[in-house]
């Protein structure tokens, strides 16, 4: 199994100003993910490299290819599996 992805830094915004990505620190963004409550309005993100060969596609469409137990998937599933593919190429 691949090494965990670890973020490479993080980032805030006021949802007023979503614009207006800044940064910040690990500190400050796990203090916004412990309590949301005192934040609101307010959003934070781990930001991550990756590597070559990979390719970010939706949870749910690889979940809907993967788990067809009777080969049934939709063609539709598979047409936008190709064009998120060709999307991400080099």
């Amino acid at each position: 199994m691949p090494e965990k992805l670890k973020p490479v830094c993080h980032r805030a915004f006021f949802l007023s100003a979503p614009q207006h990505w800044g940064p910040c620190s690990k500190e400050h963004h796990d203090m916004v993910k412990a309590n949301p409550k005192e934040w609101p309005d307010y959003e934070v993100q781990e930001l991550y490299v990756l590597t070559a060969n990979h390719v970010v596609l939706p949870r749910d469409l690889l979940e809907r290819i993967a788990h067809d137990d009777e080969g049934m998937s939709d063609l539709a599933d598979f047409e936008e599996l190709k064009r998120l593919l060709r999307l991400q190429q080099p």
